[in-house]
């Protein structure tokens, strides 16, 4: 979710909502939760993410992040580019 924020913070909502995706991902996978005050930062910076891709696009790059390989994830969230 960090990483997400991240690249959100760095003007990249597509590249925010795949890494965003992929994270709720394994989360769900591990049964790990946030803990509330994440949360709230966490949801605030999804919508601005969603406000700026729009609902369309913000779901499909969601799709994408959710069906990237692992590795290909970890690979784009640690990119410079």
């Amino acid at each position: 979710e960090g990483l997400a924020g991240a690249w959100a913070a760095r003007g990249r909502p597509e590249r925010a909502a795949r890494i965003r995706a992929a994270a709720d991902r394994l989360r769900h996978a591990t049964g790990l939760l946030l803990p509330d005050l994440d949360r709230k930062m966490y949801d605030h910076y999804i919508r601005a993410v969603e406000e700026t891709l729009g609902e369309s696009a913000f779901r499909a790059a969601s799709l994408e992040g959710v069906t990237m390989p692992l590795p290909d994830i970890i690979r784009e969230a640690l990119s410079e580019n």
